[in-house]
């Protein structure tokens, strides 16, 4: 049970880390849409590729929290349902119990999955408007080039980014709670955000920006 959790929980994180990498490139690239207009050099590149990253975020995100039906999957409500269902009980109730501290939804449940099932169904109304977003686009665009459908406009970057620390939260308890295993802190992982500025230092950009104007 708990090699197949841990192999669960792993392709989980592999998935969190191409969305991490993915909001910050695209972040990047949007910045820094003037740098690029200016300099001229890849410009057609970088713009098909900022494509390809929104895209990669929605089918992330519903990857992540994509509820498990007819097959087995690595999503939050599978790994949750699968913990459920085996009766798998953490080595350290500690790191359950700091996820719960932080989405706190002032549950009464005795049974720490209970609880960890209301704050997922908590958390997934109150962003319930975002995932039906996230989910017609990749229905509708781009797993099926529906007749007629629209890339509405998607949630903004704090959203993902909201989404994308509630997961790695997650992954983080779960390695910690019931596998002893040291998480990778995927919300500090920077590579392709570090990489592309390094890309347009080589370009000749200047000034090149990082972070939204407040």
């Amino acid at each position: 049970m708990m090699k197949k959790l841990d192999e669960r929980n792993k392709e989980l994180a592999k998935i969190l880390f191409s969305l991490k990498q993915s909001i910050d490139s695209e972040k990047l690239l949007g910045l820094n849409a003037d740098n690029i207009n200016t300099i001229g050099i890849g410009k057609r590149f970088f713009v098909h590729i900022q494509m390809v990253l929104l895209e990669s975020c929605v089918i992330n995100i519903c990857k992540i929290f994509e509820p498990e039906k007819d097959y087995q999957l690595n999503s939050i409500p599978a790994i949750l349902n699968f913990i459920k269902s085996n009766d798998v009980q953490p080595k350290y109730y500690e790191y359950v119990n700091e996820f719960i501290e932080k989405y706190e939804n002032n549950s009464e449940k005795d049974n720490y999955i209970e609880t960890l099932e209301v704050i997922c169904k908590n958390f997934y109304s109150k962003h319930k408007i975002c995932f039906s977003q996230y989910d017609y686009v990749r229905n509708k665009v781009i797993a099926h080039a529906e007749y007629q459908a629209k890339r509405n406009s998607l949630p903004s970057h704090a959203v993902m980014k909201e989404l994308l620390l509630f997961g790695s939260d997650f992954y983080y308890m779960i390695s910690r709670a019931f596998l002893d295993v040291g998480p990778h802190l995927i919300h500090n992982d920077r590579q392709a955000f570090s990489s592309l500025c390094n890309i347009f230092e080589k370009l000749g950009y200047k000034n090149i920006k990082i972070n939204f104007d407040k």
